[in-house]
């Protein structure tokens, strides 16, 4: 099978079971993942950062910022080398090995089929077939960690992606890339499988009584519906009352899982209005 570009002599495509097999080591250059890393202390360093679980759990009515990319993607059983990375410290990666000889671990991507795409115009000449997703981990204290599983969503499950994809000198093999943290959430991903609740990732109990739920292409339209905090500071009550008109006029969106949490919020708050 011929390499794709960037790959050095790994091979274009790496299946789940052969993950742990020794490949030529690919320096790559590591970004900040969202919700995950405060920055990068070189090109080629994530450093230690502050604890990570530390997220608000507040819901409002709107959005901080709406996103810019906005990703329907459908995940794949195949992955795809990232590159070799060394452990300096509790929280602290490089790809660059510390001493001669050292051995660190290999850390691959899965692929996912994009399904719709907007927001990368300026990013590509035109609209990808796959990108890479790399499934970030966190320790029981909250320490960030490598990732343990390359296939981070099941082969098959469509979710939304509505992160910024790494610049594009540092995508893999030439595909977007995206940096997945597990405290991802909506409206930044979404993945529809009654599996996962907020925080992202986090699976839900199978007992629970679980509210009927968007799919990946419904969400990825009925995001741009909320109003966003820019709109909220130039007139709050306006841009309420028109995210409750749009639910009024869309039941069939509105009253289901995540945009009916946006809903209640609003609805919550234009009844204290009244009062």
């Amino acid at each position: 099978m011929k390499p794709r570009r960037g790959y050095a002599t790994a091979p274009a495509r790496q299946t789940p079971k052969r993950a742990s097999m020794r490949w030529p080591l690919l320096l790559v250059a590591v970004v900040g993942f969202s919700a995950i890393t405060a920055g990068l202390s070189s090109p080629t360093t994530i450093g230690a950062g502050a604890n990570v679980c530390s997220v608000g759990s507040e819901q409002h009515w709107y959005l901080d910022r709406a996103p810019r990319v906005r990703l329907v993607v459908e995940a794949l059983a195949d992955s795809v080398l990232v590159g070799e990375y060394f452990t300096l410290e509790p929280g602290e990666f490089t790809t660059e090995p510390p001493s001669p000889g050292a051995h660190g671990r290999l850390v691959f991507g899965q692929l996912a089929r994009v399904m719709t795409a907007e927001g990368l115009d300026h990013d590509l000449a035109s609209a990808p077939r796959e990108v890479v997703l790399i499934w970030w981990d966190v320790d029981p204290d909250c320490t960030r960690r490598l990732p343990r599983r390359t296939l981070g969503a099941a082969p098959g499950e469509q979710l939304f992606i509505g992160l910024n994809p790494r610049p594009s000198s540092q995508w893999i093999a030439g595909i977007p890339t995206f940096d997945i943290s597990p405290f991802a959430d909506v409206p930044w991903l979404y993945r529809p499988s009654p599996r996962f609740m907020s925080p992202g990732l986090m699976p839900a109990s199978p007992s629970a009584d679980l509210p009927p739920r968007l799919t990946a292409q419904e969400f990825a339209r009925a995001i741009m519906e909320l109003p966003t905090v820019a709109s909220v500071s130039r007139d709050r009550d306006a841009a309420r009352r028109s995210l409750l008109a749009w639910a009024e006029r869309n039941p069939e969106i509105a009253q289901r899982y995540p945009i009916a949490d946006f809903v209640a919020a609003a609805r919550r708050e234009e009844t204290a209005a009244r009062r």
